[in-house]
């Protein structure tokens, strides 16, 4: 079985995790519920909810698209007993995690969803109620640990003129075609570019996989 398994856990607490027979993992001790979830169900729902997104931004029906979104982010909030997905500083480390990962998740596959229509007056409205309530505060420490958080900023990068911000510049580690879009990302956002590259040609079985596993070697120190 080749599969990450996402652990949010503090330094207290334990979790076991079994690889039965079957490849069936089963999991077991503390948040071990929230974890079968994360890992087994999350991306299975947050995907497969994209049709409804379509279909209500097909209706071109903003109030819809937020009523729908919302309500499924309350659900998967409710699954793994949190409040609500926005950081507050009184969050456990694990906690902040968490609802990051969630988040972006969430946020991904709807703003993917809203990123595919043509419709450029509906899709100005959408990303900047969107980016305004869920995403604006972190963007001045703006960090990617996981490639959800990548693809989130990189849809908002591509669409900065809809949105009408300034997003903060960093410098470029590695000068490639998408320099313009990469700016707006720190540098472990930058590392996730390379690595999406050198995981994609490294799966065809593509000789280009060796520049993109030199710069994450050479540039980000990846071993």
């Amino acid at each position: 079985m080749n599969r990450s398994i996402l652990i949010f856990l503090e330094p207290t607490e334990k979790l076991t995790i079994t690889l039965k027979q079957g490849n069936i993992i089963s999991y077991s001790g503390d948040q071990a519920d929230t974890h079968e979830y994360l890992n087994q169900k999350l991306n299975v729902e947050t995907f497969g909810k994209m049709r409804d997104y379509l279909n209500t931004i097909n209706k071109k029906n903003i109030g819809e698209l937020k009523n729908t979104s919302e309500i499924f982010l309350s659900s998967i909030l409710k699954k793994v007993k949190l409040s609500a997905v926005l950081v507050s500083p009184e969050d456990k480390s694990s906690t902040k995690k968490l609802k990051n990962h969630i988040k972006y998740n969430w946020l991904y596959t709807l703003l993917t969803t809203v990123n595919s229509r043509k419709d450029k007056a509906f899709t100005q409205q959408a990303l900047n109620y969107y980016y305004k309530k869920y995403i604006e505060s972190d963007i001045a420490q703006y960090s990617c640990n996981s490639a959800y958080q990548y693809n989130v900023i990189e849809i908002l990068a591509k669409n900065k003129e809809l949105l009408q911000v300034e997003f903060p510049t960093y410098p470029i580690v590695e000068h490639t075609d998408s320099d313009a879009i990469n700016q707006y990302m720190p540098q472990n956002c930058q590392r996730l570019y390379f690595q999406k590259e050198y995981d994609y040609l490294e799966h065809i079985n593509d000789p280009g996989q060796d520049y993109y596993k030199k710069v994450l070697t050479e540039k980000f120190k990846e071993q």
